[in-house]
């Protein structure tokens, strides 16, 4: 697959590219720091009553967004819309837990997601299509990112200027 732009890894990048590039503005920066309050504050209210805490991202751990993204960068070609790219993460997150959990358990859920009804030649290529994806992610996440046991439990993309921000939410294997 070819290498990425420099800019089309500024679409998909914002944290990791900041840091290398200063084309981020303080506005822009602004904005994806209150997209990153609004979602904590989500999950800070979905998880209330609860013996749930949000923590940050500890300073010995990558952020979870970013690993989510260096993830899926061999798949991110030829995504360029909002909901293309929304549809990718969320395809990519139910592969990477699926990563996490027993091969069994992950064949369990790959059958309940997948279960071949259809009788549409097209849905049925579509199933087939998506089924290759998430085994291909799940490989990648056995093979690349092993070390990294944290479930992916929420996610939030904004856009911003052109540009795609995530916010992650995830927890560690119980």
């Amino acid at each position: 697959m070819a290498r990425k732009s420099e800019e089309f890894r500024q679409l998909f990048y914002p944290d990791s590219v900041q840091k290398r590039s200063p084309s981020v503005t303080p506005s822009q920066r602004k904005k994806e720091l209150a997209a990153f309050k609004s979602f904590k504050q989500e999950i800070e209210n979905s998880v209330e009553g609860t013996n749930a805490v949000f923590v940050e991202t500890p300073k010995n751990l990558a952020k979870m967004s970013e690993v989510l993204m260096e993830y899926i960068e061999p798949f991110l070609e030829g995504t360029e819309t909002y909901e293309e790219c929304s549809n990718l993460l969320e395809i990519a997150i139910m592969s990477w837990n699926m990563a996490l959990v027993s091969e069994e358990k992950g064949q369990e859920l790959l059958k309940k997601l997948f279960p071949g009804n259809s009788s549409d030649p097209e849905e049925i290529e579509d199933e087939k299509e998506v089924q290759r994806i998430v085994k291909k992610l799940i490989k990648r996440k056995l093979k690349f990112f092993a070390e990294e046991e944290r479930f992916i439990t929420d996610f939030k993309l904004t856009q911003n200027s052109g540009r795609f921000h995530i916010s992650v939410a995830s927890s560690f294997k119980m």
